[in-house]
């Protein structure tokens, strides 16, 4: 008998091989992949689905698709010819903004996504403020303070 987390897992899995399909991207479920991640020839890996934090797993799903949406095609390719990549604050914030990019490209596109979406940035917002200690020592390295605003913009 299946329970509900895995009926969710189920349909949100089917959700994003049918988005993935129509849009030309192909998910691959790894069991050796500990870390989702897109890759430049439209594969979006993921470990297999489970019920241990599924919430957040269908967050990085989501996202990983979205950073291959046609839209997202100019990115991290053009993002390198202009800007210094080896520089690790530069490629934070680079990532930042990226991620800011692709998540409003898949915006209203998918019902069912954007409340994904929402509980995951939802998440970060918490996570990265649940503990003031951590909001004022940002607030002394400029480094952080601007990771920090970019993060809530």
């Amino acid at each position: 008998m299946m329970n509900n987390t895995t009926l969710m897992n189920e349909g949100l899995k089917k959700l994003l091989e049918a988005i993935a399909g129509r849009e030309g991207i192909t998910v691959k479920f790894d069991q050796e992949c500990t870390t989702p991640y897109a890759s430049v020839d439209r594969v979006i890996t993921m470990p297999p689905p489970s019920a241990v934090d599924s919430q957040m797993y269908w967050v990085y799903a989501y996202h990983e698709l979205g950073h291959l949406m046609d839209e997202m095609g100019w990115t991290y390719k053009k993002l390198q010819k202009v800007i210094n990549m080896e520089d690790a604050l530069v490629t934070g914030i680079a990532n930042i903004l990226v991620d800011s990019f692709q998540e409003c490209n898949l915006y209203g596109r998918y019902e069912g996504v954007d409340n994904i979406q929402d509980w995951g940035r939802a998440w970060v917002l918490n996570d990265w403020f649940d503990e003031p200690s951590k909001v004022t020592e940002a607030q002394k390295n400029p480094v952080m303070s601007l990771v920090y605003g970019l993060i809530i913009v």
